[in-house]
């Protein structure tokens, strides 16, 4: 799923996130975007990998987000000239926490401009809760390989 146009300093940095294919152990492309965050969240013991909506805000003036969605066992496997390589596995124990929208989702549908901010609609603050592709990718290994674009 290409995620790129919709998502923040696509220009500059492009991030892939590939899962494994649990039968043939190939890599498959999964999301491509811009700019992503991968940060720890204590209080549900996990790491989310996540990524914003362009510059766009919801009615609270909060960042809107593209998607998220939870991992466990991240390890990161190196770091150069500003790229980085990361290894998990999705988080199959909470399909309330996989945000990540069809293929089809247009969060920008409905939005308005206000004083210079493009604000969604309320219910595209963050994606829908996906639980037909959580099933689907529910404990895959998964990797991601992110930084300057033109260096992948």
């Amino acid at each position: 799923m290409n995620l790129t146009k919709l998502s923040r300093n696509s220009k500059t940095t492009q991030t892939i996130i590939e899962v494994q294919n649990p039968v043939t152990y190939t890599w498959e492309t999964f999301i491509q975007c811009g700019q992503i965050d991968v940060h720890y969240n204590e209080r549900m013991n996990y790491w989310v990998v996540s990524s914003y909506l362009l510059d766009a805000v919801d009615f609270e003036y909060d960042a809107a987000k593209l998607f998220a969605f939870p991992v466990v066992g991240l390890h990161l496997d190196f770091i150069s000239n500003g790229y980085a390589c990361y290894d998990a596995f999705i988080d199959g124990s909470d399909f309330q926490s996989f945000r990540v929208p069809p293929e089809d989702y247009d969060p920008l549908k409905g939005a308005k401009k206000v004083m210079g901010k493009t604000v969604v609609d309320e219910g595209f603050y963050t994606p829908k809760h996906n639980e037909e592709l959580f099933q689907k990718l529910r404990g895959r290994r998964m990797r991601i390989r992110t930084g300057p674009r033109g260096q992948e």
